[in-house]
Parts: C-alpha cells; structure tokens; sequence
C-alpha cells in the first residue's frame, strides 16, 4: 500500500514529516496543487493520501467538481476538517468526497502553537471566542493522529482532535503567568472579520451564522487521541516543553 502527504505545513506539517513512515511521500506542488488542475491525478499512484483544503485561502468548492471527476473509488483520503465555523465548507467538502471514496475526516480543535502565533500581541491576549472554552490541541497530538490515519487504522471516519481541557482565555492568562518568559497583562476582545469572500453568498451567510453560533457553544473534549492510543498533552505541559519556564 502506498501513501502520500500533499500540502502539509507549518508545525503540524513539521511533525507529520517527523512521524511518518520513510516509504510514505511527501507531495509538493510541482506534484499536486489545487490550483493547477493538471496535477490531479498525480495522487491515484497512492492508496491512502492526506490532503490539506486551503479553505480560507482558494475557493475549494468551485476547484472540487473537476478534483472529483479524477479519485479512484478504491482511495482513503484524509483531511483536517474543524470544529469551529469552518465546518459549514467542510460539511460540503465531505459530502462530495464521500461519493466518491473514503475519507477519513479529523475534525481539528484550536492548537497550541496558534495562541502564540495568533493570540498574542504586546503582552496582551486577544479573545475571538467570546469568553467562551476551547479544547486547545498540540500539533504534535494532531499529527500523530494524521499519520495513524493514514498508514494505520482507524475505526471511525469522524473524529474529534482536541486537547483534555477546555481553557478559556482567562485560563490560558493565567497558565501563561505561571512562566518567565510571558507576562500577559490584558485580554482584549476581538472582532470575527470575514475572511471567505472568495465564496458564494450563501455561503457567506451560513459561515456568519456559524460564527454568531460559536459565541454561545463549547467544544466538546474529545477520547478520540485517547482511543487511539494518543495520550493528548495539557496546555501546560505543552508550554513547558517547548518554552520552559
């Protein structure tokens, strides 16, 4: 069986290329590239291929027609999908897919990496999320994941990756007081700006909808790493490995 990895990037990308096998394939965008129609086909060579959809940076509905008319029924496709907002393309996403073949959908919580990539400004701490909880996941936890799903088993088409805790921006200010290296000294609310303008109307709508939706739900903590003999890391103890104390 032969698989693959197309579009992987950044730090859960940096730890699905640690974790994979060494007979697996990476896929770079002179093989596969959403925008270069041509190279669809390139992934029937691969049984099993996880597939990144850049749903906030191309229109993949409007590419998905002409990728659908070249999978193999025989193939596994897995993908991160999201808890959040983003599931309302998502949904669309695998409902196409799965007429077609398998796929293997990994529905993915806020990480870690992304408080400090996206969060964090000037010892102040933003809060998108309405005050409201979020299963915060490593990006290692979700990348072994990915490569379980892959090359491994596993037993559901669906599953949850998410952290053990539900942490509020509250509790994240004060996880990090616990360290030298942040002082975090305020919390200012953010506004959602709609970054999916290249999609139709409607489903413009549906992702504010799913927006005003989030202010008011909480994610639920997931044992799908736990199932599958991940054992998910603690924001703390995330931060203490990768920035002391």
């Amino acid at each position: 069986m032969k698989f693959a990895y197309s579009g992987i990037s950044g730090k859960i990308g940096y730890f699905i290329n640690e974790y994979r096998s060494t007979t697996s394939c990476v896929l770079d965008r002179s093989v596969f590239n959403w925008q270069d129609r041509d190279t669809y086909t390139m992934l029937n060579s691969y049984d099993r291929v996880f597939l990144s959809f850049p749903v906030n940076k191309i229109n993949v509905l409007e590419l998905l027609p002409d990728f659908l008319s070249t999978i193999q029924s025989g193939q596994t496709i897995v993908k991160f999908g999201s808890l959040g907002p983003q599931r309302v393309i998502h949904d669309i996403i695998d409902s196409e897919l799965r007429s077609c073949c398998r796929v293997i959908n990994l529905q993915l919580a806020p990480t870690m990496q992304s408080v400090l990539d996206e969060q964090i400004t000037d010892n102040t701490i933003s809060d998108y999320r309405y005050a409201r909880p979020a299963p915060y996941v490593s990006a290692e936890d979700a990348a072994m994941l990915a490569v379980r799903a892959v090359e491994c088993s596993v037993t559901k088409d669906t599953l949850s990756v998410t952290g053990p805790e539900n942490l509020t921006v509250s509790n994240l200010q004060q996880i990090f007081s616990s360290y030298n290296n942040y002082h975090i000294k305020s919390i200012a609310p953010d506004i959602f700006v709609n970054q999916y303008q290249l999609y139709s109307d409607e489903i413009q709508k549906q992702i504010g909808h799913a927006y005003n939706q989030y202010k008011s739900w909480n994610p639920v903590v997931s044992n799908d790493l736990a199932d599958n003999n991940i054992h998910p890391m603690t924001f703390e103890q995330w931060l203490k490995n990768h920035h002391g104390n």
